[in-house]
């Protein structure tokens, strides 16, 4: 079960994606696209992550630019570069 939610999962995402931007008031987190890259601007990340509002709640993705979507898994966490296995359990 997740248990990091709100401001605790942003801070979590920015930890190991510090150019990860909030968005839709604090409700997602915007990063670059692992699958399609998106852009080679930083400013122009089209890869949202839904923040969960609660420790019940999956934090989702979705890349604007290309088919990608689902549920936030270790395999994602780990293509956007995140190799804390502490951090993996906790999302």
């Amino acid at each position: 079960m997740n248990t990091l939610y709100g401001l605790n999962f942003i801070n979590a995402i920015k930890s190991f994606y510090p150019d990860a931007k909030p968005a839709s008031g604090n409700r997602e987190i915007v990063v670059r696209c692992p699958y399609c890259g998106d852009s080679d601007n930083k400013r122009h990340a089209h890869f949202y992550i839904s923040v969960p509002e609660s420790d019940k709640d999956l934090p989702r993705y979705d890349c604007k630019k290309c088919p990608q979507c689902g549920i936030l898994t270790d395999e994602v966490l780990r293509k956007l570069g995140c190799n804390d296995s502490s951090l993996l359990v906790a999302l």
